[in-house]
């Protein structure tokens, strides 16, 4: 997202598509994402959607890379965790995205 008119598509995302971006960078689905920022997940589709749109983007990955990459933060957002790790702590809160 170094060019010019990739800054100006970002600079024309909405905060709520923005915010929605960083959620989908920590593996967020649409549910987890609408339930942290007290959304159904509908919203949060059409808040993506319009997001990729307006990046030009074939994914809502692709879309949550180009944010962070315009933001300086792709490096630090992109965490991996193994599906198999197991959850070994009894009676576990659920997990609670960053918002």
């Amino acid at each position: 997202m170094g060019t010019p008119m990739d800054r100006d598509a970002v600079a024309k995302l909405t905060p709520a598509q923005r915010e929605c971006l960083r959620l989908v960078l920590v593996h967020g689905t649409s549910k987890r994402i609408g339930q942290a920022l007290n959304l159904s997940s509908h919203t949060v589709d059409m808040h993506i959607k319009a997001a990729m749109k307006k990046l030009d983007a074939k994914s809502r990955f692709d879309a949550a890379k180009a944010l962070a990459a315009a933001e300086g933060n792709l490096h630090q957002n992109l965490v991996h965790q193994a599906p198999e790790v197991p959850d070994t702590t009894e009676n576990a809160s659920p997990t609670v995205l960053p918002g």
